[in-house]
């Protein structure tokens, strides 16, 4: 009778366990995901804004955002899905976000986001602006950097979200290329439309993720090319119309080695209220890259994926594309 009533009672209190965890929202394992956290909403000035960038592998690739009350750990609203092209990373505040979770402002406003994506290469950037004091920043902060996983894939490197001639001159952009290799290297900057989104619906602008344009640079050993955003728009010949406010670029060695360069992106803030420059270079990677890469540095070669040194074979017309090296 006792080890039947010790029986019941263990029973009783698993079922009543079962019924807490059923009633109860289930935790998020945060080793599943990229996480942002915190998240600004305006009510102390500065408000976040999340570029999600598609990555190079697949026409999209789709995000799952999880809003997350980080007082209370619960999840907030409806898991919201985001097909994002490829080569684009469309901005999205905060406000965006929680209206497509169909969610609302906390009284704490203190949140996270988890993120996930499959797509290797997928990634994303976390910034801020405070619309009194004109201060831009980059709020990005992860485990795991965009170039580590770009890198890991193709022989290329990618910076996003560069502001275009059409965003408010006060804030004009600063692209740096360092060469680190004891000899010349002529690299292939190519330039794609980062794409916008919504501000009421988040929906993607049509042309998102689409190549504008590139050039070749030959930069000397040790050396640093250093050119405003509005000048590579003279030199592909683009003009981008009132939509087109970012822009990202793809530099790729052309001879498909790894990559032996530094990226730099900074924005120069020329506000009344501020001056300076906030370094835009950063952008992570919503996946960790493989354990294993046959990327060195130094000019060993490395796998080119799908598309060898294009980042998904989107190769100018006038230009043949390098073969494809394998690992």
């Amino acid at each position: 009778m006792r080890k039947t009533a010790r029986v019941m009672a263990t029973a009783a209190a698993v079922l009543g366990c079962a019924a807490f965890s059923n009633g109860a929202q289930a935790a998020l394992n945060g080793t599943l995901y990229a996480v942002v956290a915190p998240l600004y909403d305006g009510s102390a000035g500065s408000t976040s804004f999340l570029r999600l960038y598609g990555g190079a592998a697949s026409a999209t690739s789709t995000f799952s955002i999880r809003i997350v009350n980080a007082t209370t750990g619960a999840n907030m609203g409806n898991l919201v899905t985001i097909a994002v092209p490829k080569n684009a990373s469309p901005q999205f505040s905060f406000d965006t976000l929680l209206s497509m979770a169909g969610a609302a402002k906390t009284t704490d406003h203190n949140y996270s986001l988890y993120i996930q994506n499959s797509e290797a290469t997928s990634g994303y950037q976390h910034v801020t602006f405070n619309g009194t004091s004109g201060l831009f920043e980059n709020n990005s902060n992860c485990a795991n950097t965009l170039n580590q996983a770009v890198k890991a894939a193709y022989p290329s490197l990618v910076l996003t979200n560069l502001h275009t001639s059409q965003v408010n001159a006060n804030y004009p952009m600063q692209i740096d290329i360092h060469n680190y290799w004891n000899a010349a290297v002529t690299y292939g900057v190519y330039v794609y439309d980062a794409g916008t989104a919504d501000s009421a619906t988040g929906a993607i602008r049509a042309g998102s993720g689409a190549q504008v344009g590139s050039k070749l640079y030959t930069i000397p050993a040790n050396s640093t090319l250093s050119m405003s955003s509005t000048k590579l728009q003279q030199d592909i010949g683009w003009t981008p119309n009132s939509t087109q406010l970012h822009a990202n670029i793809i530099v790729t060695e052309v001879a498909n080695q790894a990559p032996a360069e530094v990226l730099n992106a900074v924005v120069v803030n020329n506000s009344t209220a501020l001056s300076g420059t906030t370094n835009m270079s950063f952008a992570c990677s919503v996946n960790a890259p493989p354990a294993a890469s046959t990327s060195t540095g130094g000019g060993t070669t490395i796998g080119g994926g799908d598309s060898g040194a294009y980042l998904g074979g989107d190769v100018p017309s006038a230009q043949s594309p390098q073969p494809q090296v394998t690992p």
